[in-house]
């Protein structure tokens, strides 16, 4: 009965912590993996590109979630995957909104990862 107990108010112990720093607002990282919600950046592609630095030269994964504008360029370094989870992302941008370096990667995570065409002049030529 007392190691239940103590399982128990452990396991909600653990999962508090785990909720806190989750939404505590600090730069997560696992590895090489990098949250860039959780960057600093005016907009999603400045805290994209921010993640991506973080990341330097090591091989990673920048997850991105929840959507947003995209009125800085990104640009993904060479070893680096961009995964794009549920949102709409709507590119801003007076340029190309994403570019992928050589040995980089694009990944959405379905039907709820929207990334919007760029509505600057001369995008697309017909």
């Amino acid at each position: 009965m007392k190691q239940t107990f103590i399982l128990f108010w452990s396991s909600v112990l653990l999962l508090i912590i785990a909720t806190w720093s989750v939404t505590s607002g600090e730069i997560q990282t696992q590895g090489n993996r990098v949250v860039a919600n959780s960057f600093p950046g005016a907009d999603i592609g400045a805290k994209i590109n921010a993640a991506d630095q973080a990341l330097g030269q090591r091989p990673g994964e920048i997850v991105v979630q929840g959507g947003g504008t995209i009125a800085t360029q990104v640009v993904i370094s060479s070893g680096h995957v961009l995964r794009v989870q549920a949102g709409t992302y709507a590119a801003k941008t007076a340029g190309v909104p994403i570019l992928l370096k050589s040995g980089s990667s694009l990944i959405g995570s379905g039907w709820e990862s929207i990334i919007l065409e760029s509505t600057a002049q001369g995008q697309f030529t017909v």
